[in-house]
């Protein structure tokens, strides 16, 4: 009961996507199947684990989460958020967007857990650098290297 009340505490924010109610969900702790189960018998039908945080590391809690929720019968795609900041001093030392969309792609086959949407959440905006045409080209080099690999992995 506990870690479900610290579950909706942390609950960021409810959506309505693909006509389903779901909730991003992240990466602090595995749920378990049993666990997916319960919000799944209460009408919740997809989950949006993150398995990239905004310092620059991977969550494995969250890609856990992406399968767990999977086997309960909810539909789990993902969110990532880029680091991009002030001092450049993301975690894997890797500082534009086609580098870190090129780590997350390789992250995500070498787990082999199926991916559809990788949903891109800016996150700490604030210490982002204030050159908004930089900023701009960092999220269109990131998305577009994305998309271009999803194009290309089919």
């Amino acid at each position: 009961m506990k870690s479900l009340l610290a579950f909706v505490v942390l609950i960021i924010y409810v959506n309505q996507s693909y006509g389903y109610l779901g909730f991003d969900l992240p990466a602090s702790q595995v749920f378990t199947t049993a666990q997916f189960n319960c919000f799944f018998n209460q009408s919740f039908y997809l989950i949006l684990p993150q398995i990239y945080s905004a310092n620059g590391e991977f969550e494995q809690i969250g890609l856990q989460n992406v399968v767990n929720a999977r086997q309960s019968g909810l539909w789990a795609d993902t969110i990532i958020n880029p680091c991009r900041n002030v001092n450049n001093t993301c975690k894997n030392g890797l500082i534009t967007g086609v580098e870190q969309a090129l780590e997350i792609i390789k992250y995500v086959n070498s787990s082999s857990v199926p991916i559809t949407y990788m949903n891109l959440q800016i996150q700490g905006h604030r210490n982002w650098p204030k050159d908004r045409t930089a900023n701009q080209q960092f999220i269109m080099d990131f998305t577009n290297t994305i998309w271009v690999s999803k194009d290309h992995s089919d």
